[in-house]
């Protein structure tokens, strides 16, 4: 099976990605092929991979989500993952591939978290305050 990806724009150096299919050595060199342009922008700050639609994750597809977090984190940003089918989450889990922090169950937990990310990143606004 072949690997399908969508990207969009979230907005302040976001972007979302749909990944359907497999991620593995043969489909993985292609993903990469359209993530390094957005990779090279300094101003994609944040990569939101949404693996409702992965059927399968395997070695290649895990050192490409790990390289893609490294280099998001060299600058200041974050990738974060949601939407893990029970497969796909067991072998990130396993290898221990992504800190459970950039992992989300739901668009809400998801949102929320982007919320008080461009709060922090967008000039004249700040996170909201935890003291009520």
């Amino acid at each position: 099976m072949s690997l399908h990806v969508d990207i969009a724009e979230l907005g302040h150096g976001g972007r979302r990605v749909w990944l359907r299919g497999r991620l593995d050595t043969e489909t993985t060199p292609a993903l990469d092929q359209q993530i390094r342009p957005l990779l090279s922008t300094p101003e994609v700050t944040v990569v939101l991979m949404d693996l409702a639609d992965l059927e399968y994750i395997g070695s290649a597809g895990i050192r490409f989500l790990i390289q893609t977090r490294k280099t998001l984190e060299a600058r200041g940003g974050a990738l974060m993952v949601a939407h893990l089918q029970p497969t796909v989450r067991r072998v990130i889990d396993i290898v221990k591939a992504l800190p459970s922090a950039d992992v989300f169950e739901d668009d809400a937990a998801m949102d929320a978290y982007l919320d008080a990310v461009q709060r922090r990143t967008v000039p004249g606004t700040e996170p909201p305050s935890s003291s009520g």
